[in-house]
């Protein structure tokens, strides 16, 4: 999954994955995923770190829209 940092709710989503044990990365350019761009500076979570479940909760409680590929 991939959201972007650019919403301050964003940065709650981000501390909530890391606290459920889900390793994210930070994307240093913009990259292409699935044929889709993706923004310099949006955060990636790895796949199998964290239940999809707990990423789609997240998301819904933090209002922050999360990309699946």
């Amino acid at each position: 999954m991939v959201f972007s940092h650019s919403d301050n709710a964003s940065v709650t989503a981000l501390n909530n994955i890391m606290e459920a044990g889900g390793k994210v990365s930070w994307a240093l350019q913009e990259f292409n995923l699935g044929g889709k761009s993706c923004t310099k500076g949006s955060f990636a979570v790895e796949s199998g770190s964290i239940f999809l479940d707990a990423l789609r909760r997240i998301s819904s409680e933090t209002h922050i829209q999360m990309k699946r590929f």
